[in-house]
């Protein structure tokens, strides 16, 4: 009888509670993608509700701070949903793709304990589950704080239904997945069955208050919250002294005629329109700007757009670039699409700063996190393999440093030698890191070679033909 009753608010709220492997865990029907068996995938036991956006101002953004570091009671559900809204910005958006696409668009290998890549395995993670769904993940979690990711299944030994657990039901001072917003009962992904299934990524917290990090998205939402409620302030102004404005002054103010002049004007566009009586008065008040009140918006958005690129790119022009001459761009001058080390400006240094923050991430949380998590369900990846993303700036910044050395003291070794002197071969190879071999140079072909005339201390040829006083004359 129970049962039959359980089985009829299921069917009416659309969910079930029949448990599907996560001891008695509930499994609810939903769409957020992944598993539908609870022990594999925590989303199926958070009870199902819409998404609603929080408001987001200022002091919306400081509550939920609040929220998420209150003594004993902290919840993360107002940040991250503050967050997705933070990334419907298209700006913020731009900037998170193209940050992300530094490593995305990067190759990589899968090496053994010796470094030796190993092929197999190389392909095995640039399947569609690693490059286009787990690697995101991965990247994700420096944005947001942490990511909660889920393995749904292992089908003919490649995983499968990935997908993430919802952050706003993540209580990461609890380590465990709420079943109700800011509800302190849970299901921790650190205990079975959960834990076989679910790859947890944190980031590094600074301020001692909890322990886990806020994610990039934090700071970037004040940035965005500031540039947002710009576009509707200038929006407004564009809509007060930009817009034409109808004013209507009539006797009629009530009536048949008054409501048929009214209707008129409501249909005569989307502009505003206002009517008064023959003595009323309207004026519209500005900053007495003369005119140019408008452009302290652009100048906002600007800065606003400049300081949120330079907090994910770090550089002002990490998305927009700025012309140079010849056709060429701040971005443009240093090699493929993923190189920037050899790049001579400043927003190519900081991209390859950024690249090379975000390859050594990617690969330590795949390392340390997925692979030993992939091997416990039964993927044999052997012992010591690793990831290892190639066309590294950060490699190629050292061979470019290290060339540079050599040519400082190569070009040194012979401006000495042009002096009489001579650098050490063994303290040479020592700063130069190279085996010098001693080779036989051919003598210059202006030096006299006759051992009689070098006896007398004749000169080089050349000096001594300007000596001869009998030279011919030269004919035409």
């Amino acid at each position: 009888m129970a049962s039959n009753a359980l089985s009829s608010i299921g069917n009416f709220y659309g969910f079930s509670f029949t448990a599907k492997g996560g001891g008695n865990a509930q499994s609810f029907i939903r769409n957020g993608g992944g598993s539908d068996n609870p022990a594999r995938n925590l989303n199926n036991n958070i009870f199902p509700a819409s998404f609603e956006l929080v408001k987001g101002d200022l002091q919306s953004w400081a509550d939920a701070k609040k929220q998420a570091e209150v003594a004993g009671w902290p919840f993360r559900v107002d940040l991250q949903k503050m967050y997705e809204k933070t990334v419907l910005n298209p700006h913020v958006a731009a900037c998170i793709q193209r940050r992300k696409e530094l490593t995305l668009l990067r190759d990589f290998q899968i090496v053994d304990a010796g470094g030796a890549p190993d092929k197999h395995w190389t392909e095995f993670f640039k399947l569609d589950w690693y490059v286009n769904h787990a690697l995101h993940y991965i990247l994700d979690a420096d944005y947001h704080g942490f990511s909660l990711s889920s393995i749904g299944e292992i089908k003919d030994g490649v995983p499968g239904l990935l997908t993430n657990v919802k952050r706003w039901n993540i209580s990461p001072d609890r380590k465990h997945v709420s079943i109700f917003e800011k509800s302190p009962a849970g299901y921790s992904w650190e205990e079975a069955p959960y834990d076989q299934w679910h790859v947890w990524m944190p980031t590094p917290q600074l301020n001692g208050i909890n322990n886990c990090g806020y994610g990039l998205l934090y700071v970037a939402t004040a940035l965005e919250i500031l540039q947002r409620n710009n576009v509707q302030y200038n929006t407004d102004f564009i809509e007060m002294f930009a817009q034409p404005y109808r004013w209507l002054k009539t006797n009629d103010l009530e009536g048949d005629e008054f409501e048929e002049k009214k209707k008129a004007l409501a249909n005569m566009g989307h502009m505003g329109a206002l009517i008064t009586g023959l003595q009323d008065e309207l004026e519209f008040l500005n900053d007495g700007s003369r005119g140019n009140g408008y452009k302290a918006y652009n100048d906002f958005d600007h800065r606003a757009k400049s300081d949120i690129s330079k907090w994910f790119g770090g550089h002002a022009d990490f998305i927009d670039s700025t012309p140079k001459a010849m056709g060429g761009t701040q971005n443009s001058g240093g090699g493929d699409i993923t190189d920037d080390a050899s790049g001579n400006t400043p927003v190519q240094k900081a991209i390859a700063a950024k690249r090379m923050i975000d390859g050594d991430n990617a690969a330590n949380r795949t390392n340390e996190l997925w692979i030993p998590k992939l091997r416990a369900l039964g993927i044999d990846i052997p012992k010591g393999h690793k990831i290892k993303f190639l066309n590294d700036s950060e490699e190629r910044a050292i061979a470019a440093q290290e060339a540079d050395k050599n040519q400082k003291w190569g070009t040194l070794g012979l401006t000495l030698a042009q002096a009489g002197y001579r650098i050490d071969q063994k303290e040479l190879e020592s700063k130069l890191n190279l085996k010098l071999e001693k080779v036989d140079v051919m003598p210059d072909k202006n030096v006299l070679t006759d051992k009689k005339e070098q006896a007398a201390g004749a000169g080089p040829l050349k000096d001594e033909s300007k000596k001869r006083e009998d030279k011919p004359k030269h004919t035409k």
